[in-house]
């Protein structure tokens, strides 16, 4: 990632999921950024990142609570939830796409926390 590919720095970086990369920052992307005292000390790897993560979902007990906290990786880090799902394509395309999305769409005003996609209703 070089200065022209963006003309984010810090908090900002952090908080544009396309370009965050959360402890996968390097030592030089991170001075460059403005992301120093931002992040924990140690660089981590996007492999280590995805360890992580994944263990945190499936510490979940349900589906709908797995999806919930994929999309919240999603809105995070861009890069990190589209490495982790290829990764786990088996494992987690049940989660992020039927029968688990149905169930996202019942309960959708439970869980809904920003725009994001797009909305169809029957007045579209």
């Amino acid at each position: 990632m070089g200065k022209n590919d963006h003309e984010l720095t810090g908090v900002e970086l952090l908080h544009n999921a396309a370009h965050n990369k959360s402890t996968a920052f390097t030592e030089q992307e991170r001075d460059q950024y403005g992301l120093r005292g931002l992040l924990p000390p140690a660089v981590g790897t996007m492999k280590t990142q995805i360890q992580r993560v994944l263990a945190n979902m499936r510490r979940k007990e349900s589906d709908i609570e797995k999806y919930i906290f994929l999309s919240m990786l999603q809105d995070r880090n861009e890069r990190l939830f589209f490495r982790l799902i290829m990764d786990n394509f088996q494992e987690l395309l049940p989660i992020v796409y039927t029968p688990t999305v149905g169930q996202a769409c019942r309960e959708f005003a439970s869980i809904f926390r920003t725009e994001k996609g797009f909305y169809v209703t029957a007045q579209d």
